[in-house]
């Protein structure tokens, strides 16, 4: 959604058009913000919160933790 929101206007304009609320899939997750331990990025999800700020759109957060974005520290944790 990202990408599309960014280079092609006309499906901005219809999703401001007819939505009123969004939710990012994965440019929230651990693995889209941390790729490397230490290193992180924001652009993914900054431009779908500036895209949600520029047409008065609410953004909702979507799961924290998901079993193929879990960040780095997580990993060798066992679960019950």
């Amino acid at each position: 959604m990202c990408l599309l929101l960014v280079s092609l206007s006309d499906y901005a304009d219809l999703i401001a058009g007819e939505c009123s609320i969004a939710t990012p899939n994965g440019e929230l997750k651990f693995n889209a913000t941390e790729p490397q331990p230490g290193k992180f990025t924001f652009e993914s999800a900054d431009a779908i919160a500036d895209f949600c700020q520029k047409y008065n759109m609410e953004l909702h957060g979507h799961t924290l933790f998901w079993h193929m974005g879990k960040p780095h520290l997580s990993i060798g944790f066992e679960t019950r």
